[in-house]
């Protein structure tokens, strides 16, 4: 063989050769793009599923970003109307401030009046409770003195009456003395036996009279019965106390009479001097006075 088909036998080798890797390329390459086309094809099918699964998972957040934008909006709204409320609410409330702030000042006003008032009131009736008390003891001492005047009258009503009831016995007495002289003139100087006594007719008390003390000065007292009432001098009475269950203080003896009433001596029960007799054994005005074992 020569040369040339030599060099023609090893180009015909090489292109075999060329081609045969040309093919093997070419299966290589038709076998590689279905496996990658399969690929692919997955991999879109996985990204059309995961961009479904992601619309889906959009959409519901979409949903759920519009109920809780609808919420929200709702609780907003509902702020806004608790924030008119509110507002509302303080607008009112700023008036009764104010209404209490005016009524505060009035009240003030009115309570310094009132403090200067009382403060008046006080200081008048300081001067009205001074007058008072100066009249009260003014008071007093005209009480006293009326009392000492009363005591001092009675004193002098009793002496009156003992002063009168004595001119009277005594004008009694000579009476009788009289009577007397011309009974012993006329009977020889002999006695009338109805009289044997100056005091002539024994003093003789009616039944059933009663009476009360209406005054005493120890040891005399005033009776509220006299010769209206049967009483003559020498009458002897009892005298007791109704109140405090009752209490006999003795006896008393008229010493002078007069129409409406009598002066009488005190003679206790329990024969003592008047003078040392405690003081619910001494008579006292309201005590009574009645006809002996009556």
């Amino acid at each position: 063989m020569t040369l040339l088909g030599k060099i023609l036998a090893v180009m015909v080798t090489l292109f075999a050769l060329v081609w045969m890797f040309f093919n093997v390329q070419s299966y290589v390459a038709r076998t590689n793009w279905k496996a990658e086309a399969d690929k692919y094809r997955e991999r879109a099918d996985k990204a059309l599923k995961a961009r479904e699964d992601d619309y889906r998972a959009g959409q519901a957040d979409k949903d759920a970003l519009a109920k809780a934008l609808d919420k929200t909006r709702k609780e907003v709204s509902d702020r806004d109307d608790r924030l008119k409320t509110l507002s509302d609410e303080n607008t009112k409330l700023d008036a009764n401030v104010k209404a209490m702030a005016t009524t505060l000042d009035q009240t003030k006003q009115a309570k310094d009046q009132t403090d200067a008032n009382l403060a008046a009131t006080i200081a008048e009736g300081t001067r009205l409770r001074a007058q008072y008390d100066a009249a009260q003891d003014r008071l007093v001492l005209l009480v006293v003195a009326k009392e000492k005047a009363e005591a001092d009258r009675l004193q002098a009503q009793i002496e009156r009456n003992t002063a009168q009831g004595r001119a009277e016995q005594l004008a009694k007495t000579v009476e009788d003395l009289g009577g007397q002289v011309a009974s012993l003139k006329r009977n020889g100087g002999k006695l009338d036996p109805v009289t044997d006594s100056i005091g002539g007719r024994p003093a003789v008390v009616p039944e059933g009279l009663r009476g009360t003390v209406t005054a005493v000065n120890e040891p005399y007292v005033s009776l509220s019965v006299g010769l209206d009432a049967g009483l003559t001098v020498g009458s002897t009475l009892s005298i007791y106390r109704l109140a405090g269950g009752g209490k006999y203080l003795g006896q008393v003896v008229v010493s002078n009479v007069y129409p409406k009433e009598a002066v009488a001596t005190f003679r206790p029960a329990t024969g003592r001097d008047p003078t040392r007799l405690a003081a619910d054994e001494r008579p006292k005005v309201g005590d009574e006075v009645s006809k002996l074992g009556q």
